[in-house]
């Protein structure tokens, strides 16, 4: 979802050059696409709205220009989103409303903060609604067709593996270590485990868990960079010494319970294998080709509408 949302802000649709000054009469119309207008009226409170938030300096012509093309734009690429989830029998997913959301929440602090900021602009909450709405539009439909293109996308094992030689210097790391994982969903019985192992070693009781199975999750996380853990557990992942285990069990590990973490290797100056790269280079093309067909669909979306910018004309 996060990279849905993301592309929400790096996607530009670029339908028009535009230059000149508008009249800014609030029942002008400034747009029309299929025929249905956009008045000045309509896009007051974005005003409001977007020329605090983006800096604009609303007294100089020219910025002025700049952030009503910006928000007619965003209308009119919500109108066609909007056509285009209708025609496939869609709405817009409310996961992606709920995430646009809690974003702006977390950016101001709290529900009530962001509410208080954006009736400072004489708005209210309903205003921050509608951003999300069309927000959580787009992000629906570029999963739709990211869903649809992706079904038709693959790469032979040569070009994976001519990828992985031409860059193979990218997948070099300064250090990677292995660790091997128990994880129990509850704390006493994590502990308890915990007791054993120290008694008795890690890797018997390890093994052991294949037969008996007494924990939740057991793993191997094999030539992992200190990156890939968020802080909390990486501070101490990194600071053990090979051949130990951590003196209590890890609550922020997954999320899903206690973790025992022993540390079986560390090695410096580590290149990644082909086959533990391979999965990651094919996902990364696929990515690649993914945006650049999603950019390419938004810029020629508006082909499929009748769009006329009536604004500074």
């Amino acid at each position: 979802m996060k990279r849905f949302l993301l592309l929400l802000l790096v996607v530009v649709m670029t339908m028009m050059s535009l230059v000149g000054c508008g009249n800014k009469e609030t029942d002008q119309v400034i747009a029309t696409v299929n025929g249905n207008e956009i008045k000045m009226s309509e896009i007051q409170e974005d005003i409001k709205f977007v020329s605090a938030i983006g800096g604009f300096d609303v007294d100089n012509p020219e910025e002025y220009d700049a952030m009503i093309y910006e928000i007619i734009n965003t209308y009119l690429i919500d109108y066609m989103c909007k056509e285009e989830l209708t025609n496939r029998g869609q709405t817009y997913n409310k996961d992606y409303f709920s995430a646009a959301y809690s974003d702006l929440v977390d950016a101001y602090g709290s529900e009530t903060a962001l509410i208080n900021y954006v009736k400072s602009f004489g708005l209210d909450k309903s205003y921050i609604e509608e951003l999300c709405v069309k927000q959580a539009r787009k992000a629906t439909l570029s999963e739709i067709l990211v869903e649809e293109y992706k079904k038709n996308i693959s790469f032979e094992e040569a070009e994976i593996l001519q990828y992985y030689i031409e860059n193979t210097s990218a997948f070099k790391a300064d250090e990677v270590r292995t660790f091997y994982f128990l994880t129990y969903e509850k704390k006493d019985d994590a502990e308890a485990a915990l007791a054993d192992v120290m008694a008795n070693g890690f890797m018997a009781y390890y093994e052991a868990q294949k037969e008996l199975q007494t924990c939740d999750f057991y793993g191997v996380l094999s030539h992992y960079e200190k990156s890939y853990f968020p802080d909390s557990a990486a501070n101490i992942l990194f600071a053990m010494e090979a051949g130990t285990v951590y003196e209590k069990p890890i609550s922020t590990f997954q999320g899903s319970g206690y973790t025992i973490m022993y540390l079986s290797e560390v090695i410096e100056n580590y290149t990644f294998t082909y086959d533990e790269m391979k999965e990651a280079i094919e996902e990364g093309l696929i990515e690649t080709e993914v945006d650049e067909y999603m950019k390419d669909f938004f810029e020629k979306l508006s082909e499929k509408y009748v769009v006329e910018i009536k604004y500074g004309k």
